[in-house]
């Protein structure tokens, strides 16, 4: 039996060269296409339909060391993502999306950072 590899874990997170303190979830939506079926009426699948999709990081940090406030300036970014697995991901062109989730008892922010491209490196 071959040993054991590490497959998830410990994840680090930075935007523009700056690290985030991870705290909860990460979630890394590198693709820009959707993939649907398109069945007939016949029971058939006939294919699929393609619809453009917005790549997206989303993450909860630590809500110490920044300004929750001026991730309303946040655009034309670079935002990174490395995995347990040593796979990093890059989204460019990244800017602050959705709305800011502040946990004040648990000293969180949840952040959701949308871009052009992200990219496998």
């Amino acid at each position: 039996m071959a040993a054991p590899i590490r497959v998830a874990g410990i994840v680090f997170m930075s935007r523009d060269g700056t690290p985030y303190q991870l705290r909860g979830g990460v979630t890394v939506q590198p693709l820009n296409t959707n993939r649907e079926a398109v069945m007939g009426i016949d029971g058939r699948a006939h294919g699929f339909k393609e619809t453009p999709i917005i790549p997206y990081i989303e993450a909860e940090v630590t809500a110490q060391g920044f300004s929750v406030k001026a991730l309303d300036a946040v655009t034309n970014s670079t935002v990174t993502v490395q995995l347990a697995t040593g796979v990093t991901y890059a989204l460019r062109g990244a800017y602050f999306a959705g709305e800011t989730q502040i946990n004040p008892v648990e000293g969180t922010v949840k952040l959701r950072f949308e871009g052009a491209e992200c990219v496998e490196i």
